[in-house]
């Protein structure tokens, strides 16, 4: 069974045919017209109220939320929290205000055998150029089967792989513009 999928947002129009959407919380607007059966929410933290940048009415109910960029969050978060689905799934590593109805950590799923054989790294290098030493690291792990590491941008995940390549590690970046 091969289902349709379609990003939504970052230079992507919504695929109103698909099965399947990806969408960044920005472009939540494109899919409004939409009913679906699951709907996964990852950064929940998002659509919770935040005290510090909460905007009130003058009977203290929240109006909105401003980010340093003016961003209205509370709009934002209306627009995805108003999506029509059957089911929600609200997933953060951070909430802020609410406390989760369940926990599925990393211990719990390597007790599970949900996950094996992994291992989180977070190497910290205080000097330079990060790069070299992050090629050094993987270089330095041989067992690995599968390396996910995440960038603080497209440009430094195109230059962490083509530094991996040329190390004679296969890589590969993926961002918002990759075909699925």
């Amino acid at each position: 069974l091969q289902a349709r999928i379609s990003r939504v947002g970052t230079g992507w129009l919504a695929d109103k045919d698909a099965q399947i959407f990806v969408c960044v919380r920005n472009s939540a607007w494109q899919l409004s017209d939409l009913e679906f059966d699951l709907m996964i929410c990852d950064e929940a933290h998002h659509y919770e109220p935040n005290p510090q940048t909460s905007l009130y009415d003058e009977r203290g109910l929240i109006i909105g939320d401003v980010e340093d960029n003016g961003e209205n969050l509370a709009t934002l978060r209306g627009l995805v929290l108003g999506i029509r689905a059957k089911k929600r799934i609200f997933v953060s590593a951070t909430l802020v205000l609410n406390e989760p109805d369940f926990e599925f950590g990393l211990r719990k799923a390597i007790d599970a055998n949900v996950i094996q054989d992994y291992f989180v790294m977070i190497p910290l290098v205080s000097d330079g150029d990060v790069m070299p030493s992050l090629v050094q690291i993987v270089q330095d792990l041989p067992l690995a089967r599968r390396i996910l590491a995440f960038c603080n941008s497209v440009k430094d995940a195109m230059q962490f792989a083509e530094l991996l390549n040329r190390a004679g590690i296969p890589a590969a970046h993926y961002n918002g513009h990759t075909e699925i």
